[in-house]
């Protein structure tokens, strides 16, 4: 049902069109909004911008970032080492990795050139052998992977000498006492001559002799202990941040008792 508008009710209502200050209370309010927004934002990205450093550092040090930055690093110094153990084995072979305060005339074209040499290849497993050795060595075990292991020895126990016995029953005492650390002494040699070659590549591309006062000797021997530990050292921070991304995306199941 549709109510007949009286000739004043049509007055009034077109008195209100017609009066211009009844709608400016609203574009004040307008007005006074767009700006809040304008300054809100301008505020948000001045505080974004001063954060930033911030915000990259911890990026960069917990999972995904971290796992980036190592796996780079992995990249870095794998190349590194793989281009020394090349330059030892080849006198004239160039340098394709860029090394800060070396003037070596590095170029990373050059990269190219070493793929196409048969020498590098070897020189580059040789290199990746060593590197998987000492990483494995200084990666450390999990909590729970320790435990297990101890958990599989710790009810053997050694018998009393028995001065009485034969030799044989003694030496199998000792055998006994001796089991499985066999494995961890080759081990250990094993590590130790994978560092004794690494050192000798590294001061063969970075002498510490005949060098040109304090500067370049302690340049080179930054350099002979990023040769050497660089590698393996990044390789075994990528795998941990690869492990804590994995337990920090891994839902965890509580059980009910």
């Amino acid at each position: 049902m549709t109510t007949e508008r009286t000739p004043r009710d049509r007055y009034h209502s077109r008195h209100r069109r017609r009066h211009p200050g009844s709608a400016e209370p609203n574009r004040g309010r307008d007005r006074s909004i767009d700006l809040g927004s304008v300054v809100n934002r301008i505020l948000y990205w001045v505080t974004w911008l001063m954060t930033l450093p911030i915000r990259v550092v911890l990026w960069l040090t917990q999972p995904p970032g971290s796992a980036i930055l190592f796996g780079l690093a992995v990249f870095y110094f794998v190349g590194l080492s793989c281009e020394g153990y090349w330059q030892a084995a080849v006198s004239d072979a160039p340098s394709f990795i860029l090394k800060p305060f070396i003037q070596d005339d590095a170029a990373p074209l050059l990269v190219f050139t070493a793929l196409l040499s048969p020498t590098f290849w070897v020189a580059s497993i040789l290199s990746t052998v060593i590197q998987a050795i000492q990483a494995t060595v200084l990666r450390d075990i999990s909590l729970a992977q320790a435990q297990r292991e101890y958990e599989a020895v710790r009810d053997y126990t050694v018998p009393d000498k028995r001065p009485d016995a034969v030799d044989l029953v003694e030496f199998k005492r000792r055998q006994l006492k001796q089991a499985g650390t066999k494995s961890l002494r080759v081990k250990g040699f094993v590590c130790l001559l994978a560092y004794a070659i690494d050192f000798i590549v590294s001061f063969s591309n970075f002498p510490l002799f005949g060098t040109d006062g304090i500067g370049e000797l302690l340049r080179n021997l930054t350099w002979i202990a990023l040769s050497i530990f660089g590698a393996e050292c990044a390789i075994a921070l990528f795998l941990d941040a690869l492990d804590k991304g994995r337990e920090a995306v891994t839902p965890k199941v509580e059980v009910a008792e």
